[in-house]
């Protein structure tokens, strides 16, 4: 009987050795013989199929199963698997066109939600290999699929003609097409040309702050210098501006999505980021007084102060992402200057071409605008 242990126990070996079963097998077995050759009792020991498993990247942009031969999963259970993963965190790198921060991290938020809600298998199959023991598949991220959904999203929400529009006052100032010709504003840039996409003009919805976008979004560098559209007296700079965190910023941003609007507090000392005001005067346009605003500074020049006066053209600080997501968590990135011309009269207040249409609104910029 021990001859014959003795020989089961050689073929067992010879057998891991050719199938190059993992180190504890090995040690197992050479355990076993050793105390069989000792004339001891040599251990029982029972084979159970490896189960499946699968591990994610750490971005969760790739899903990696591996699956042994004797221990297959379905399709559908892979499927379900990869349907009910979280997902990852962000997505604005399918909305990259948008240069507004806050409007891109929103859209972010939305197609997570939808994903998520509607269980939308967004991985695809990109690799297939194998092992003597298993095989090993290789899901990535569906990028046309997902980049599908973004363009879905960004034509809902970036023409502010999809969408109905929400005026900044119900008593808005009593302004004509034809008075606001008249302006001839510098472009606060030097060689940073007006946008053409609707959502970085006036009017475009904003729903990750349930309000809308009352200025231009001036694609600019970080960085780049800022100079005022007209002669004016600076009303205020908020040189002592600083970032609050990315928690609390948004926390303010869910109660303004709650109540469905933009409180005045949140707009000028949350999402306006360190700005400066410049009040334009009444002679512009007879009897409606004009203020402009410019946002999201990186800096503020040291002799731009409250009752200064400045003229056209002349530098008062340089374009950033302060109060912007990439602002509160430091990076550099998404750098705009974000400008709005306010215009008030007794009846109340307007920003520049509220309520137009894309192409009267394209028209009448362009026409205002000079180098």
């Amino acid at each position: 009987m021990r001859i014959l242990q003795l020989f089961l126990n050689f073929i067992i070996i010879y057998h891991l050795i050719n199938t190059q079963m993992i180190l504890k097998n090995w040690i197992f077995y050479i355990i076993n013989l050793t105390l069989l050759l000792s004339g001891c009792a040599y251990l029982s020991y029972s084979t159970y199929p490896e189960p499946p498993t699968y591990h994610h990247s750490k971005d969760l942009k790739t899903v990696t199963f591996n699956l042994p031969y004797n221990n297959q999963l379905s399709g559908e259970r892979i499927d379900s698997i990869l349907t009910t993963l979280p997902g990852r965190l962000f997505y604005t790198n399918y909305f990259e066109e948008i240069s507004d921060d806050s409007l891109r991290a929103e859209l972010s938020r939305i197609m997570k939600q939808e994903l998520t809600g509607q269980q939308i298998n967004i991985y695809t199959l990109a690799k297939v290999s194998s092992t003597k023991t298993s095989t090993i598949l290789t899901f990535s991220e569906d990028s046309l699929t997902l980049k599908k959904i973004a363009d879905e999203l960004m034509f809902l929400y970036g023409d502010p003609a999809r969408e109905s529009l929400t005026s900044l006052s119900p008593n808005g100032a009593n302004i004509t097409i034809e008075e606001l010709k008249n302006l001839n504003l510098l472009l606060p840039c030097a060689g940073v040309t007006l946008p053409k996409r609707a959502n970085l003009l006036p009017n475009a919805p904003r729903p990750y702050r349930s309000g809308i976008h009352r200025g231009i979004d001036f694609p600019a560098s970080y960085g780049s210098e800022v100079r005022s559209v007209l002669d004016g007296i600076v009303i205020q700079a908020t040189h002592g501006y600083r970032e609050i965190s990315p928690e609390l910023r948004e926390s303010f941003l869910i109660k303004a999505r709650k109540i469905g609007r933009t409180p005045h507090d949140v707009y000028n000392h949350i999402t306006l980021g360190r700005s400066i005001t410049i009040d334009h005067g009444m002679y512009l346009i007879p009897g409606k007084r004009i203020i402009s605003v410019y946002s999201h500074l990186s800096q503020i020049d040291d002799h731009i102060q409250a009752g200064t006066a400045v003229v056209q053209g002349e530098i008062i600080g340089l374009s950033g992402n302060s109060g912007t997501r990439d602002g509160s968590i430091g990076s550099l990135n998404n750098a705009h200057l974000h400008f709005e011309l306010i215009i008030q009269d007794k009846r109340g207040e307007s920003y520049l071409g509220q309520g137009l249409e894309y192409e009267e609104l394209y028209n009448l910029l362009t026409g205002i605008f000079h180098n």
